[in-house]
């Protein structure tokens, strides 16, 4: 049985999810697999963004979808800003460095910069 990682009662789950907050969901008295509920609309446009312009990737017959890598490292570098956000930025730098795309690390900076300033 599944539940809301930080409570089980329906209503506060609801509650956040009203409000635009993200919601974890894990199995009971487990953390681990977990998934995030992140609630967005046109006004959170990275998001939008993000959920809207997908890289798809396929291992074996299964088929997700991610965020494209310029836009999670620029996210993570210029929103994020977090001790562990930076760090990963810089790995995904490091570990991508032959695909990624400079001229998308310049389109995508003006969306993080409207993000900054709508936060």
């Amino acid at each position: 049985m599944a539940s809301g990682v930080i409570s089980d009662n329906w209503q506060t789950v609801y509650d956040y999810i009203k409000n635009m907050a993200a919601v974890r969901f894990a199995t009971k008295k487990e953390m681990f697999p977990n998934i995030e509920l992140i609630p967005f609309d046109g006004a959170n446009k990275a998001k939008h963004f993000e959920f809207t312009h997908p890289q798809k990737i396929r291992i074996g017959d299964f088929e997700f979808k991610i965020p494209e890598i310029e836009f999670e490292i620029l996210y993570k570098e210029m929103v994020l800003k977090g001790k562990k956000d930076l760090e990963d930025a810089k790995h995904l730098r490091a570990f991508f460095t032959d695909i990624i795309n400079q001229k998308k690390l310049k389109s995508y900076k003006p969306l993080m910069e409207h993000e900054l300033h709508e936060a």
